[in-house]
């Protein structure tokens, strides 16, 4: 009786101690995400201040659909696009095919209101809206430099491509379709990525020959 009564005080012992190691573990689990999330959102404070909305008038093809194929109607479009703040001058880079065929370029500058959260934001989140320069397109990269007179705005700076890896942590700021302010979280999927010719010679001999059956099976009709 004396040894199992020894048995099961040291077992009982041993539950009892490795519960406070448990709790504390979980502790430091949460603890090290929360670090994460705090981080994650100081970086976002950051960032948000130096990206901006590219807002884009150029004329074009309107789609109308009484229109017969030799008829040809130019109207005036609008789109947009984000940017970001690359040089306290008031440099900006975006995509070039944003600004294709721009006949007008504005920028709509980030507000303090924006960066608060919440419905404020929603409510008194858009900023001043100036009008835009373009100084050169790369459409090889499919980037765009543009220029505001502005001084003073919060800039990022450019980070070293080659130290770029697949995996990293990465995040997407812009305004996706108008919608201000909005931040997505994922990984590098790849880096210096080039299509395969030999795999884009297959799909385009079977786009073809599938184009090809198909017209053959309706002509038999």
């Amino acid at each position: 009786m004396k040894i199992l009564s020894v048995v099961t005080t040291l077992a009982l012992g041993l539950v009892l101690s490795a519960t406070p190691a448990r709790a504390q573990e979980g502790r430091g689990h949460l603890a090290a995400l929360e670090q994460l999330n705090g981080s994650v959102e100081a970086l976002v404070q950051r960032v948000s201040q130096s990206v901006v909305q590219v807002l884009v008038t150029s004329y074009g093809p309107v789609d109308d659909n009484g229109r017969t194929n030799t008829d040809l109607i130019i109207g005036r479009q609008r789109s947009m696009g984000s940017g970001v703040v690359i040089d306290t001058g008031g440099y900006i880079v975006t995509n070039a095919h944003v600004v294709s065929n721009a006949r007008r370029v504005e920028i709509v500058l980030p507000s303090a209101d924006s960066h608060d959260g919440g419905m404020r934001s929603l409510v008194k989140g858009r900023g001043r809206t100036v009008d835009a320069a373009i100084v050169g397109i790369a459409r090889e990269i499919d980037l765009a430099l543009l220029k505001v007179d502005e001084a003073g705005l919060p800039a990022l700076p450019v980070a070293d491509y080659d130290a770029l890896r697949q995996g990293a942590l990465v995040f997407a700021f812009g305004s996706p379709e108008g919608f201000l302010n909005s931040v997505s979280m994922g990984v590098v999927s790849a880096v210096a990525r080039q299509p395969d010719p030999i795999a884009r010679s297959s799909t385009s001999r079977l786009t073809r020959r599938s184009i090809a059956a198909t017209a053959a099976g309706r002509s038999s009709t």
